[in-house]
């Protein structure tokens, strides 16, 4: 599955402790959403895909969020972001 954004459909990229966000862990995956542990993880992730949005959830990574954020503006111009 993919979210919707007006007439653009795409992928979602979620980055951090998903566990820590959402109560249905498991329906992630069933969603099709890509799901990274970590900002190295993600970045990379983002640098071969393109994502309609990036989902962060922000507990663990707030050492390295900001130059997260960028990389992630710079790779993925057009996605979200939503923290």
């Amino acid at each position: 599955m993919s979210i919707s954004s007006g007439s653009k459909t795409g992928k979602v990229l979620l980055i951090g402790d998903v566990s820590m966000a959402f109560l249905d862990v498991g329906s992630i995956g069933e969603r099709g959403w890509e799901v990274c542990r970590n900002a190295a993880d993600g970045i990379e992730a983002a640098s071969k895909n393109s994502f309609s949005a990036v989902g962060i959830v922000m507990a663990g990574l707030s050492s390295k969020l900001n130059f997260a954020l960028k990389s992630l503006r710079e790779i993925n111009s057009g996605a979200k972001i939503i923290l």
